[in-house]
C-alpha cells in the first residue's frame, strides 16, 4: 500500500509525514465516534439527565482511545522509498514515481497488528456507527414530535432548528461510508484508477471540514462567540441592529402609554 505524500512534509522526511498521515487519519475516524456521541447527548438531554463534567470527559476518553491508539501505533509501518519503488513499480508501471512529484512511501507489511487495526478501525465500524446514528435520530425526533404541543412556540422553533441540524449531521457520515468502501473496493482489486485513490481522502474530508460550520450556522451560542471573535464589523452591525431594535420597542410602548 503506497503513498504520495506531496504537501510541506515532504521536506522534512518520512517520520514526519508519516506521523502527519497517521494524525490525520486517526481525526477521522474520531470523527465520527464524536459524531455519534453528539446524537446520543442530544437524546438523553431531552429526558433532563444531568451529567458530571467527569463523567462526560471520561466518556469522551473511551471513545477516543481506540483512534488515539491507532495515531500511536500506524505510523511506524511507512517504509523507505528505496523499499516500496520496486513493489509499486511492478504493480503501476505508467504511474511516474519521480521524486519531484512528491515523498515515496508506503506500507509493506499489511499482516502487521498495528496495520490491521488501522484499516479495520478506519472501515468497518462507519457502517454500524452510521445505522446508530439513525436509530438515536429517530429516537430524538420521536421525542420532539411527541411533546411538541405543550411546547412554547420559541421552544419549538429551537427544535425545529435542532432537526435540521440532525438530519444534516445524518447525512454527513454518508462521505466516510463511501470512503470505507471506495478503499475496500480498491484494496480488493474490485476498483481500478488514479480517480478512484484520489477519491478516498478527498471525499472522507468533507465530514470534518463541513460538521464544525453546521454548529456555526445553526448552533447559536456558537454563531454568536465567533461573529465576537473573528467578524467584529458584523458584530458592531448586529448589535447596532439589536439596538435600533430595542430603541423603537421603547418608543412604541411610550408613544401607546401617552395615549392612554
Amino acid at each position: 500500500m503506497a503513498h504520495i505524500m506531496n504537501g510541506v512534509c515532504k521536506y522534512f522526511g518520512l517520520t514526519t509525514c508519516a506521523v502527519g498521515f497517521s494524525l490525520y487519519l486517526h481525526t477521522l475516524t474520531h470523527s465520527i465516534w464524536s459524531l455519534l456521541i453528539s446524537f446520543a447527548y442530544r437524546y438523553l438531554i431531552l429526558f433532563n439527565t444531568s451529567f458530571k463534567r467527569k463523567s462526560i470527559i471520561l466518556v469522551i476518553l473511551a471513545f477516543y482511545f481506540p483512534s488515539f491508539l491507532q495515531a500511536v501505533t500506524y505510523w511506524s509501518n511507512f517504509v523507505e522509498r528505496y523499499e516500496i519503488l520496486p513493489i509499486v513499480q511492478r504493480v503501476h508501471p505508467t504511474y511516474d514515481f519521480s521524486e519531484s512529484v512528491g515523498l515515496l512511501t508506503g506500507i509493506t507489511d499489511l499482516y502487521s497488528p498495528s496495520v490491521i487495526y488501522g484499516m479495520f478501525h478506519t472501515t468497518f465500524p462507519v457502517t454500524p456507527i452510521y445505522i446508530a446514528i439513525f436509530i438515536v435520530r429517530w429516537k430524538i425526533i420521536k421525542v420532539l414530535m411527541k411533546n411538541q404541543d405543550s411546547m412554547s412556540k420559541e421552544t419549538k422553533a429551537m427544535h425545529s432548528q435542532l432537526l435540521k441540524v440532525l438530519t444534516l449531521q445524518a447525512i454527513l457520515p454518508a462521505t466516510s461510508f463511501g470512503t470505507s468502501y471506495v478503499f475496500m473496493g480498491l484494496k480488493l482489486g474490485l476498483l481500478t484508477g488514479q480517480i478512484y485513490e484520489h477519491l478516498v481522502f478527498s471525499i472522507a474530508i468533507f465530514m470534518p471540514m463541513i460538521s464544525p460550520i453546521t454548529y456555526l450556522v445553526f448552533v447559536k451560542p456558537y454563531r454568536l462567540f465567533f461573529i465576537r471573535k473573528f467578524c467584529k464589523r458584523c458584530c458592531k452591525t448586529v448589535i447596532q441592529e439589536k439596538t435600533q431594535t430595542k430603541m423603537y420597542s421603547n418608543q412604541d410602548h411610550s408613544s401607546s402609554a401617552n395615549r392612554k
